[in-house]
């Protein structure tokens, strides 16, 4: 597939450490698809764990500079 990146595919609060940047763990389901997907589910991931829209969004764009790009 063109333009596909490596994917999580299992964003969730357990799969998701924060500390100076966020890191995704437990690479388990793995998957090849648009380099947008693993941003968006880590801000629908945040917004279900009580964040705004706007702090998810910002946190999306902050917290991995991999991410950066696809903006």
């Amino acid at each position: 597939m063109a333009g596909s990146v490596l994917l999580h595919t299992d964003v969730n609060p357990a799969n998701v450490r924060i500390g100076s940047s966020a890191v995704l763990v437990d690479w388990a389901a793995v998957g090849r698809g648009a380099p947008f997907v693993n941003p968006c589910d880590f801000v629908i991931c945040l917004i279900a764990s009580g964040h705004l829209p706007g702090e998810a969004d910002y946190y999306a764009r902050t917290a991995s500079t991999a991410w950066l790009h696809i903006f």
